[in-house]
């Protein structure tokens, strides 16, 4: 009986609350965890490399989290600007071996970003990963070359 009272008093407490407090435990963890998720289908897809569907995955993932880019000239852009970040990263030619090992929430961004970190073939990297926008380098894996 006491077990059952326990469990009601802390149901109307979630309640009355709003489950604010319960939100506020679970929220960055949930956010921390779908960035560095998200950050590794993308390094995922380049490692898998091609043109196929993990590389096209990776491209949407990269771009604004999404599944797939309808619209043509959107994904022709996204294309161009997704060869680029790679290049700029110096994992132009593709990648051996990563590891998501650490995200960590930006406070004050204007959107929900969380800076991810890890390895890339042994070389310590970071990415800023903003809700819904595109992915960029916060620090490079690879001194990026020309021709990477």
């Amino acid at each position: 009986m006491r077990q059952v009272r326990l469990a009601a008093l802390i149901l109307c407490f979630f309640a009355l609350t709003g489950c604010e407090i319960l939100k506020e435990g679970i929220g960055p963890y949930e956010t921390k965890h779908q960035a560095k998720a998200r950050v590794t289908n993308v390094l995922q897809g380049i490692k898998d490399g091609g043109t196929g569907k993990s590389m096209q995955t990776a491209l949407c993932r990269w771009y604004d989290d999404s599944v797939y880019i309808n619209e043509s000239s959107t994904a022709s852009f996204a294309s161009d600007m997704f060869d680029r970040w790679r290049v700029d990263g110096g994992i132009g030619k593709g990648i051996g071996a990563f590891e998501v090992t650490e995200a960590t929430i930006e406070e004050g961004a204007a959107v929900e970003t969380v800076l991810v970190s890890g390895t890339i073939d042994t070389h310590p990297f970071s990415v800023r990963v903003p809700k819904g926008q595109t992915i960029s380098w916060v620090t490079k894996p690879k001194k990026s070359s020309r021709w990477d």
